[in-house]
């Protein structure tokens, strides 16, 4: 299946379901998500009527806390990496890396698709960036890792790697939240920046 750039990619079989985790007091747990279609664009620009990326029948999520594998991925769609588009710090090093890295998915506000239908919640979308890919979900400090690792070159993909890996996974963990906490403040952030207060933990 080939993807046209400015052109979206149907799916011709809709998805039986996705495969999540969510973060409760007891821990982790899976939860199914009902049946949807996904299409992907094909342009690295921010394309207002992005509408998400294909999933395969069983879609392994990885964010802070750990994985479910996919029964039957399907790498069928390009990347997509997800983001806060009202927060000019974000978008500010989104653009900063797109102009860095060789290769570079799909880069869309969260405000502009429906996030639902990747299997992320408004508690996802708020807290961290994601990237997407057909078969997994990588968010926070990781959604970084799996963008250098999708990168050509050995360098950077040994990077992602390293940032994947404990203990160094464990201080980008922490680096993350940091960041992601105080925003608003640093170099290019606005006050729109700042995580809610509800957000905050």
């Amino acid at each position: 299946m080939r993807v046209t750039l400015g052109r979206p990619l149907r799916v011709s079989k809709p998805v039986r379901g996705i495969v999540t985790r969510r973060k409760s007091s007891r821990g982790f747990h899976a939860r199914s998500s009902p049946s949807r279609r996904f299409s992907a664009y094909g342009s690295n620009s921010l394309h207002p009527s992005v509408r998400g990326c294909r999933a395969p029948r069983g879609t392994a999520r990885r964010s802070i806390g750990g994985v479910v594998t996919a029964p039957r991925p399907a790498p069928e769609t390009r990347p997509l990496l997800v983001f806060d588009g009202d927060c000019a710090f974000c978008t500010t090093w989104v653009n900063r890396l797109r102009e860095v890295l060789p290769r570079f998915p799909e880069a869309v506000p969260y405000q502009w698709i429906d996030h639902e239908q990747l299997g992320l919640d408004d508690d996802d979308v708020t807290h961290y960036a994601w990237f997407v890919s057909a078969d997994r979900q990588f968010g926070g400090h990781l959604a970084f890792s799996a963008l250098l690792r999708a990168q050509r070159g050995p360098w950077w993909r040994f990077a992602g790697w390293i940032l994947a890996t404990p203990p160094f996974s464990w201080v980008a963990a922490l680096g993350y939240r940091f960041i992601a906490r105080y925003r608003h403040r640093l170099p290019g952030g606005t006050p729109a920046c700042a995580l809610p207060p509800s957000a905050r933990g």
